[in-house]
């Protein structure tokens, strides 16, 4: 459950032309960012729980993928921001994953390509959603 103040957004980073060390490289610099946007509460990279028996790391993150969490009121912030970044580089694309206080949740995927009509469509979905709080998924 997540808090009534905050929704939370599972962001996934894919690159088209990339390798491994590039998505992580490119995930950590927009985890940087998260962190330094004064509408996030906060921005870490997803985990994905335990380590496997035998290996020395504690809690291995999932490449590519950061959680943060932010206030209702301003996520349509945060997916233009989210869709600026991706358009300061070719081949970016990213999944969300919005969970909100009331159990409804929402999947977007935003491609490299969309237009500012169509990612504006988008954010009024998700704001419909948010408000309803039915789950949807795009």
């Amino acid at each position: 459950m997540v808090d009534d103040q905050v929704v939370q957004l599972q962001i996934q980073l894919e690159l088209e032309n990339g390798d491994q060390q590039e998505v992580d490289r490119q995930a950590r610099q927009l985890l940087q960012e998260m962190r330094t946007n004064p509408d996030v509460e906060s921005a870490e990279l997803l985990s994905s729980g335990m380590a496997p028996d035998g290996t020395k790391a504690v809690d291995p993150v999932l490449l590519g993928a950061l959680v943060i969490a932010i206030a209702p009121a301003v996520t349509d912030k945060v997916l233009d921001f989210l869709h600026a970044w991706m358009m300061r580089r070719e081949g970016r694309m990213v999944k969300i994953k919005i969970q909100t206080a009331k159990d409804a949740s929402i999947e977007l995927e935003i491609p490299e390509r969309m237009s500012q009509t169509d990612f504006k469509k988008l954010v009024k979905i998700v704001n419909e959603t948010l408000t309803k709080g039915k789950d949807i998924s795009r």
